[in-house]
């Protein structure tokens, strides 16, 4: 089984580890742009969500108030798989 290395998807981290003994969790930004879609896909946890970039940094408690959908899923393919099926509605 491939990981999201191997099929060339880009890691880097958006934020610095959260300081000791602080509840901010930490989000790290797996995929910057995916495809020609304008969203990032960022790990928090286990979950990794799909942001649209219009929408600024990932902020967990104001994931339902974004201006465009969010895609959560338990992998980078789940989340992947959402935006695209959500592409193929639009057409």
């Amino acid at each position: 089984m491939q990981s999201r290395f191997d099929r060339g998807y880009p890691s880097r981290i958006v934020t610095p580890e959260p300081p000791e003994g602080s509840a901010a969790p930490r989000v790290r930004l797996v995929v910057d742009g995916y495809e020609d879609t304008h969203y990032n896909i960022c790990q928090v946890g286990e979950k990794y969500y799909g942001v649209h970039q219009q929408d600024g940094p990932l902020d967990i408690d104001n994931i339902n108030s974004r201006a465009h959908p969010a895609y959560v899923g338990s992998s980078v393919d789940r989340v992947v798989a959402s935006i695209k099926a959500a592409r193929l509605d639009k057409r």
